[in-house]
């Protein structure tokens, strides 16, 4: 009843009809054909158990005289009974005495049960008769006879389709008489509400309801097409204003959704926030906004949200959001009150401040240099002074010949502590940028060439010194005794991190600095350099130790082993020449240092008009990218997809691996770093290539190529592209591993 109350009159008066009509048939079809049923099958009963009767009486002789042939005759009259299948006599224990059946039919079973008396077993296709045979006031065997059902079968099958068939037709005819019915009596009524409908359901407010006369009917579909008259109006004014909130809102730049802040669903985002985290925008419409922040900030993010309902500008600032990869990124979040389809909803627009904090904390960091440079400047020139009021007038006592020996041995004391303390001023002379230097243009691989035996004495037999000089190298305008501190500095620096022994490595190349590495280095020029890298195997830093590295009076060495200013020695003399330093290293992985000086034909070269470089190799093959640094990956994706490579990216090893397994398609280089949290770069490449043996390899990291290679992370002869490198020199690097493996390249 329920289902009726629900449908439309049209649909109602046709379903009661065809039920009462339908329901009417079938009741009179199954009477006749159960009425057929029951009647044939007692008549087919009486019939049988006749037939059975005169068989048992005949077979009686043949048992008591245990005489199969005379049972075996008095079975075969059953060939005048065309219905008979098969028919057995069994002795009183109910094993088989005689049988009988026709051709193609199933023999009778062996062995039955005599003493259950009589029984009938009908099939659909099969009557099957039990009968005892009695003699002299005894049971002495048993009948069974087999009665094929095929004929009523077939008479019940004819019944039925008859049946259907009248059904069928009775229910066509109640159907057009129901239509009929609603055709003239409801009709205008069911007309208006169709129309209705069809306003409610596809917002075309277009549509118009036929006129049903002058009637009340007629007079309020006019009334009805006068509102939706009005109502279109409306509704394109609204359609204009909404299809350009839209436009603005998927063109915008900045990630902007919608959500419900009930229950904090995703009802629209734009192809910006489907760009930055990684989601498409079916998978966001099946998440919430709790899911894009991490774990350890839902408490944050609940009491703001509640805090929101009376203001809603507690929502608005930085948060910390993750990718789809699991990635995180700083975010900068204004939200704002709106209605969306027709409730309430809230819009959000994300800035991505990542690069820019990471350049905030660079320049933070650089202040922090720049302010203890000046100070240190400071108190050198002053200590400076005093130094040279000591010295001078230790020097006079000296000349004077007024000091006898013991204080003469005190004399020396105090002129060796005033010479330390002159190193000591010159290095933070050297830090603060304000040592007096003579420049002039030099060739760094003469001077490592020269400074290289002192090294050997310095670090000691334990510790292996390799050289690897690069070729063209280009000359840089620097202070020939700085340069050489920079390498005395290092080289002991990295002496001290390998108590037990063990590799230090100096190379030289040229190298360039794009914008690519200025987005994360904010006091770096772009332009032409010359590196010099010291690399040891020594114990390596953490991060909270790299971020203190080349403060001044910073030191991890032992009391009384060390001044803290030999690595701001360093970071001074390179920025006083226009250079930079960088450091790469991790806990029990050793560290580089490279120090990156200015090419001096390019800092003495006339200004000229730029020219445009030629374009950086691409390709279409696929690429597996596993690197964890959230900063960097994103800009390598970003150049490689852009070179029309497809890039399937991750910050886990691990996860890196499984998808290479689970890719549907080729996978034609690993691009990753050596050494990563959970699994380094080289047994990633292991579990690759046991699913795929083709795939090529190239290797990044921070550590130099030989320094990489002498720890025995990498076999010789890998490719190596060693971080920060150049967007030319990631494209370059990539085409060349993939073109001298043999692969085509793809233009």
């Amino acid at each position: 009843m329920r289902y009726l109350h629900d449908l439309p009159i049209r649909r109602k008066l046709t379903v009661i009809t065809i039920l009462t009509v339908g329901g009417a048939l079938l009741l009179a079809c199954g009477s006749f054909v159960g009425y057929e049923l029951v009647t044939y099958r007692a008549t087919l009963t009486r019939q049988v158990s006749t037939t059975a009767a005169i068989v048992s009486r005949l077979s009686t002789a043949s048992l008591v005289f245990r005489d199969p042939q005379s049972a075996d005759r008095t079975l075969e009259a059953l060939l005048g009974e065309p219905r008979v299948v098969s028919a057995a006599i069994y002795t009183a224990e109910g094993d088989l005495f005689a049988s009988y059946q026709r051709a193609g039919a199933a023999a009778p079973p062996s062995r039955i049960a005599v003493g259950e008396g009589p029984r009938d077993t009908f099939t659909t296709t099969r009557l099957v008769l039990h009968r005892p045979i009695d003699w002299d006031g005894g049971t002495i065997g048993a009948l069974m006879i087999e009665t094929d059902l095929a004929e009523v079968t077939a008479r019940l099958r004819r019944y039925a389709l008859i049946a259907l068939s009248v059904l069928g037709l009775s229910l066509l005819v109640a159907h057009r008489a129901a239509a009929r019915l609603h055709g003239s009596i409801t009709g205008p009524v069911q007309e208006l509400a169709a129309t209705a409908e069809a306003i409610s359901t596809g917002r075309d407010y277009a549509v118009r309801a036929r006129g049903a006369g002058g009637d009340e009917l007629g007079q309020l579909t006019v009334a009805f097409n006068h509102m939706l008259d009005e109502i279109q109006g409306r509704d394109e004014a609204l359609k204009t204003s909404a299809t350009k909130y839209r436009l603005l809102f998927d063109a915008h730049p900045n990630p902007m959704w919608v959500y419900d802040p009930a229950s904090l669903a995703f009802l629209a985002v734009n192809q910006a926030a489907v760009r930055l985290y990684g989601y498409s925008k079916d998978e966001f419409r099946g998440m919430t906004v709790r899911e894009i922040h991490p774990p350890e900030d839902a408490p944050m993010l609940l009491e703001r949200l509640e805090r929101s309902r009376d203001d809603l500008s507690r929502l608005d600032g930085l948060w910390t959001h993750r990718r789809k990869d699991g990635s995180g990124l700083d975010v900068e979040v204004v939200s704002s009150d709106i209605e969306f389809d027709r409730g309430a909803a809230r819009l959000v627009m994300a800035t991505d401040v990542s690069d820019r904090r990471k350049l905030e904390a660079q320049l933070a960091q650089a202040q922090k240099m720049e302010a203890m440079g000046r100070l240190a400047g400071g108190v050198a020139h002053d200590f400076n002074n005093l130094l040279g009021v000591i010295t001078g007038y230790s020097e006079l006592l000296e000349r004077s010949r007024q000091v006898d020996g013991a204080g003469q041995k005190r004399l020396e004391q105090i002129q060796k502590a005033a010479h330390r303390a002159a190193a000591l001023t010159r290095q933070l002379l050297a830090f603060s940028r304000k040592e007096v230097i003579q420049p002039r243009v030099l060739d760094l691989n003469e001077v490592v060439g020269d400074v290289e035996r002192m090294l050997r004495r310095l670090i000691g037999e334990d510790v292996v010194l390799v050289t690897k000089l690069g070729r063209d190298l280009g000359r840089v305008l620097a202070d020939r005794s700085q340069v050489d501190q920079i390498l005395m500095n290092l080289a002991i620096n990295a002496r001290d991190a390998m108590p037990d022994g063990g590799n230090l490595w100096i190379e030289t190349s040229n190298a360039r600095l794009d914008a690519s590495y200025l987005r994360t280095h904010a006091d770096v020029r772009p332009g032409s350099y010359v590196m010099l890298a010291v690399s040891d195997t020594g114990h390596g830093m953490d991060q909270e130790t790299l971020s203190h590295v080349f403060e001044p009076f910073f030191t991890t060495k032992g009391e009384g082993k060390g001044t803290g200013l030999g690595l701001a020695t360093v970071f001074g003399i390179a920025k006083q020449s226009g250079g930079h330093v960088s450091v790469y290293s991790e806990p029990g992985r050793g560290t580089t240092f490279r120090v990156y000086l200015p090419i001096a034909e390019a800092r003495e070269a006339p200004v000229s008009a730029p020219v445009e470089p030629s374009a950086p190799p691409g390709g279409s093959e696929t690429v597996l990218l596993v690197e964890d640094s959230d900063s960097l990956r994103p800009m390598i994706r970003e150049v490689l997809a852009a070179s029309g490579y497809e890039v399937l990216d991750s910050a886990d090893p691990v996860e890196a691996a499984g998808r290479a397994r689970a890719h549907p398609g080729s996978l034609d280089l690993v691009l990753t770093d050596v050494i990563m949290p959970g699994m380094s770069g080289p047994d990633l490449v292991k579990v690759v290539r046991a699913a795929r043996p083709s795939v090529r390899v190239l290797f990044m990291s921070g550590y130099t190529n030989d320094a990489i290679g002498r720890q025995g992370v990498l076999d010789p002869g890998v490719h190596l592209l060693q971080k920060p490198f150049t967007t030319e020199a990631l494209l370059v690097s990539v085409r060349t591993a993939l073109d001298q493996a043999g692969l085509p390249r793809a233009e």
